[in-house]
């Protein structure tokens, strides 16, 4: 979901991954892995935004941080600071749409390639982000879905 004009600029939401993906994929399976590669697309992205904020997967994995508003061009956010770390979330819903497209799909090649890759660094960035606490696993400092 890109949404033009200036308040925006032409930004990937993170609703593309949440709304999008999944019943695009159960329709047509590559269309949903064409949506999905935006993220696999803009891993490197993710991950220089993970190590900028601090997060390293364990065993030293590069996490990868997807941008709640992302750039069409490189994945970058778009969102002010504070915002951005409120909505860091996000990238769980971006794997969740990856993982969605690459069971639709079928496709070996996808899910070793591109699937798994950022699966496997969106995890790490998650137990980066949590920590565990007398209650269980918890992320501190986080906008419910409902902003």
């Amino acid at each position: 979901l890109s949404l033009p004009g200036r308040m925006y600029s032409g930004a990937v939401l993170a609703d593309m991954d949440m709304l999008m993906v999944r019943p695009v994929a159960l329709a047509h399976a590559s269309s949903g892995a064409a949506l999905a590669r935006f993220r696999t697309r803009t891993l490197d992205s993710a991950q220089k935004l993970a190590a900028a904020s601090g997060y390293v997967g364990l065993n030293g994995r590069p996490a990868a941080l997807y941008a709640d508003e992302a750039s069409m061009v490189d994945g970058h956010g778009t969102a002010s600071a504070f915002e951005a770390y409120a909505k860091e979330l996000a990238g769980l819903g971006a794997a969740l749409a990856v993982y969605e497209a690459a069971a639709a799909a079928s496709d070996p090649k996808f899910v070793h390639d591109e699937a798994w890759p950022t699966l496997r660094a969106v995890a790490a960035w998650t137990v980066a982000r949590g920590a565990w606490t007398k209650r269980g696993f918890e992320f501190g400092l986080a906008m419910n879905p409902d902003e």
